[in-house]
């Protein structure tokens, strides 16, 4: 109490006679209570602030063990995990407005909704825009309705080719002398439906070109619970593939870019069943989410690997199973591991690794005296 009621007049002499607190000082004011502030009164009545040099603190040293305190809390609070970054999850928060400018795949199927544009040229110089209608159709003049729903543009193209040849000779495969080609222009959104660990839940448009990753992208992203490595996508009640994007956040290994989602795709995103925090040493550190199988060698390699300044020993902070502990006092247990000896060891779900540096160590020596050159040498 005593080292408490130091500080504050400390910070009221500071204000009455300098004129130089900075806000956190005031912020510390703020935390006195009523009782604090009379008690503080009295004492300033009983000194003679008429000269503020008269006013002495108890020692110098007093402070200096209050503000070093301060330190160590501040020192402990910036090396806590409580801010990490849970890695992968920033990779799905992004502006995809540059979508309109990706070209149509060769596989994408038309259908209702999407503008297709038909060209001729050569002979004959014309060219039309179709909406295709909600039963797969569009209408040409003396041909009347035709069909290209659920179609590639490739197949579509010589679909029309073969039907407007009726009208336009020149476009048939023995004269060839009018060519035709097909574009898409404005095309229709998918309905996906995003269930489990997502920011957005429900249906969301999105884009007929996305793979499942910017699926998740233009629904908001994965929530920071959710699993990245075990991503269901379902079709018509069964699962068509499973999605482990680590595999492309560490490697940069694609493979889901071959599976097109369809209107009425649903994407599952489950909760996250494993996760560890590595700090120190390595070149990432924070939480990594691990599967049953994969050892602390993986989770190094998540994390870009060892740093130059590592030792070859680390810590293990792991949760025991309610099982095994005596009581909740001890249910957590710290070990230091060889990392040489130690790369195929399992994790667990809490674990906490942390991988030591070396210690500093004096490389330099000091030469004085009756010598040319005196200073620092290794």
């Amino acid at each position: 109490m005593k080292f408490k009621y130091i500080i504050l007049l400390t910070l009221i002499f500071n204000l009455l006679f300098s004129q130089q607190v900075s806000r956190s000082d005031l912020n510390k004011l703020r935390e006195f209570s009523n009782s604090d502030l009379d008690f503080i009164r009295e004492q300033l009545l009983s000194q003679s602030v008429q000269d503020p040099s008269n006013f002495t603190l108890d020692t110098d040293k007093e402070i200096k063990d209050l503000q070093q305190q301060d330190i160590i809390s501040i020192s402990t609070e910036s090396t806590s995990n409580d801010n990490a970054e849970y890695f992968g999850y920033s990779s799905f928060v992004r502006d995809i407005n540059f979508f309109d400018n990706i070209p149509t795949p060769s596989n994408y199927l038309l259908g209702p909704g999407d503008e297709i544009i038909i060209s001729l040229y050569g002979e004959v110089n014309k060219q039309q825009n179709f909406i295709i209608s909600n039963q797969g159709t569009i209408y040409y003049d003396s041909l009347g309705f035709l069909n290209i729903a659920n179609l590639s543009l490739n197949e579509a193209k010589e679909f029309l080719r073969e039907n407007l040849s009726k009208i336009f000779n020149t476009l048939s495969k023995d004269v060839a002398t009018t060519k035709i080609d097909l574009q898409v222009g404005k095309i229709k959104s998918i309905n996906v439906y995003f269930t489990g660990m997502v920011n957005n839940k429900g249906i969301s448009l999105i884009h007929p070109f996305s793979d499942v990753f910017q699926a998740i992208v233009q629904a908001g992203g994965v929530s920071i619970n959710g699993s990245l490595r075990n991503i269901s996508i379902i079709r018509k009640n069964k699962e068509i593939h499973s999605v482990d994007f680590y595999s492309f956040l560490t490697k940069g290994l694609n493979t889901f870019s071959e599976i097109k989602l369809l209107d009425g795709d649903i994407i599952h995103v489950p909760p996250v069943k494993d996760r560890v925090f590595i700090s120190g040493a390595t070149i990432l550190n924070g939480y990594f989410e691990v599967l049953e199988n994969e050892h602390l060698l993986d989770l190094i390699d998540f994390s870009g690997g060892l740093s130059p300044e590592t030792t070859n020993i680390a810590k293990i902070e792991s949760i025991l199973s309610t099982s095994v502990r005596e009581s909740e006092d001890y249910a957590r247990q710290a070990e230091l591991i060889d990392l040489d000896t130690s790369y195929n060891r399992l994790l667990k779900n809490g674990d906490i690794i942390f991988v030591y540096s070396i210690p500093g160590v004096q490389m330099d020596v000091e030469v004085l005296g009756r010598v040319k050159n005196p200073g620092n040498y290794p």
